[in-house]
């Protein structure tokens, strides 16, 4: 009766032991399912600050250039301005020429 006692009792730790493994095993591999999930969403919000941020740099760059556009453009309206003041002047100065000489 004594030595199936302490079989029962041996067989009793033993299965302790193993489920005890198994619950540790389980927690384990939960444990990494949760790092790799974690890992895989940092990844993620890393790819799409990247992609803002790259976002950015290029808006970034269309603003400056249509700004040096902008600033192409109103220099050659002044140009064009200063030029249409020239025509004006000499026309009125031609006119007035020609006035002078019919009078």
């Amino acid at each position: 009766v004594r030595a199936a006692s302490m079989e029962a009792e041996r067989r009793r730790q033993y299965e302790a032991r193993a489920a005890a493994d198994e619950r540790s095993a389980a927690a384990e591999s939960a444990a990494a399912l949760a790092l790799a999930s974690h890992e895989r969403q940092a990844k993620e919000r890393e790819r799409r600050v990247s992609e803002l941020e790259r976002a950015r740099a290029q808006a970034t760059e269309r603003e400056r250039a249509q700004a040096a556009e902008a600033e192409r453009l109103r220099a050659h309206c002044s140009t064009l301005e200063a030029a249409a003041a020239t025509l004006r002047r000499r026309l009125r100065d031609e006119a007035a020429e020609a006035e002078a000489a019919l009078a």
